[in-house]
C-alpha cells in the first residue's frame, strides 16, 4: 500500500504511534484509506543483551490480535519486521477517558458503552486471550462505537486447554488487580475481570477507588477489603450511586457488577458471559428497565446471592 505519514499520534514504552494515509487510486478515485503504524522505538535495540526480548515482546501484539475479528477490538492488518513495525486499522474518534469527561453529565448515556467492551473482553476471552491493561485510555470511542486498542501487555492464559498461571506486573497500578500488586501466581482472564469492574467505576465517577490495590500503602483500599472479607458487602462511601439517577434495580444492578468483578479472591470473580447477563438487563441506550427486569423470578435467581 502506497501510504504518506501524516502526523504522530502518540509513544508508549515500546513504541511510537504514526498515522498514514493511502494515497493509491482505487477504481478511479483516490482511497484515503488511514492507518497506524506502530514503530518499535530504535533505543530499545541498542541494548544488546535484552534485543531479542523487547523484539519478541513487540511482535506478540501482532501475533496475539493477527486473527481477531471483532467490531469491538482494533484490527491488526501486517508486520513489516524488517523496519519493527506493526499496522492496525485507525480507530476514529477519541479514547474513554477524553469521552467519559466529554458526557460526564449523562452518566447512564455512557454506560450503554459499557455493554460493548463486554462484548470485547469476552470475545478476547473465548480466544484464551487476557488483554492485562484494559483502561479507559485503551478504549477508542466513535459514533457512540467502542473498540478495545493496544495488545502490548496481552497473553495467551490457556494453552493447550490448561490454564496457565503467570507472574509479573502488567498493565496499570489502580487497574491491577491485588494478586498482582503482591506478586502472587494469578490468572489473566481474571486479572482482567478486575479491570473491568475499575473501568465500571471510572465510567459512573470522575476519580478511581483508590491508587493501588494494596491495603498496606492506601487506606481506601484497606477499607474496601475490611468491608469485603468482614461484612460481604460493598462500602456505599466508596460505591456511591446517586439515587436520583439510579432507579433501586440499576443501583443493584450496578452493585452485582461491582461485587463479582472486584472480589479478592480471584476465583470468586464471575465471567465476562455472567456479568453480561446481569447487565444487559437493562437498556441503557434508552435508560428504561428491559421487560425482562419486571419478572420477580428472574430477579430473584440474578440476586439472592446478594442477600445470602
Amino acid at each position: 500500500m502506497k501510504s504518506v505519514y501524516t502526523k504522530t499520534l502518540g509513544e508508549g514504552g515500546f513504541g511510537k504511534l504514526q498515522l498514514y494515509k493511502c494515497k493509491r487510486f482505487c477504481e478511479n478515485y483516490n482511497c484515503n484509506k488511514c492507518v497506524v503504524v506502530k514503530t518499535m522505538k530504535k533505543d530499545m535495540l541498542n541494548f544488546e543483551n535484552n534485543k531479542n526480548f523487547f523484539i519478541n515482546h513487540f511482535n506478540n501484539e501482532f501475533y496475539m490480535t493477527i486473527n481477531l475479528n471483532h467490531p469491538n477490538i482494533r484490527k491488526t492488518l501486517s508486520i513489516d519486521k524488517k523496519n519493527n513495525s506493526i499496522v492496525f486499522e485507525y480507530c476514529h474518534g477519541i479514547d474513554l477517558l477524553d469521552y467519559v469527561e466529554q458526557y460526564k453529565g449523562n452518566i447512564k448515556f455512557l454506560l450503554h458503552l459499557y455493554s460493548q467492551i463486554l462484548d470485547g473482553v469476552e470475545y478476547l476471552h473465548s480466544n484464551n486471550i487476557a488483554h492485562l491493561d484494559l483502561k479507559l485510555e485503551n478504549i477508542m470511542v466513535y459514533n457512540n462505537h467502542i473498540k478495545i486498542i493496544d495488545f502490548g501487555e496481552s497473553i495467551m492464559y490457556k494453552i493447550n486447554g490448561k490454564e496457565i498461571f503467570y507472574k509479573g506486573i502488567h498493565g496499570t497500578d489502580s487497574y491491577m488487580p491485588p494478586e498482582m500488586i503482591k506478586r502472587l501466581p494469578y490468572k489473566p482472564h481474571k486479572a482482567d475481570i478486575w479491570s473491568c469492574g475499575i473501568l465500571l467505576y471510572n465510567i459512573i465517577h470522575p476519580y478511581p477507588p483508590w491508587e493501588y490495590a494494596n491495603s498496606k500503602t492506601d487506606a481506601l483500599y484497606a477499607r474496601f477489603k475490611y468491608s469485603l472479607e468482614d461484612y460481604n458487602i460493598l462500602d456505599e462511601k466508596i460505591f456511591n450511586l446517586d439515587k436520583n439517577i439510579f432507579s433501586k434495580n440499576e443501583q443493584k444492578i450496578i452493585m452485582t457488577i461491582f461485587k463479582y468483578t472486584l472480589q479478592i479472591n480471584p476465583t470468586s470473580r464471575k465471567s465476562i458471559s455472567y456479568l453480561k447477563s446481569i447487565f444487559n438487563l437493562i437498556d441503557w441506550e434508552t435508560n428504561n428497565i428491559n421487560s425482562v427486569l419486571q419478572t420477580k423470578n428472574i430477579l430473584h435467581k440474578k440476586f439472592k446471592s446478594m442477600t445470602n
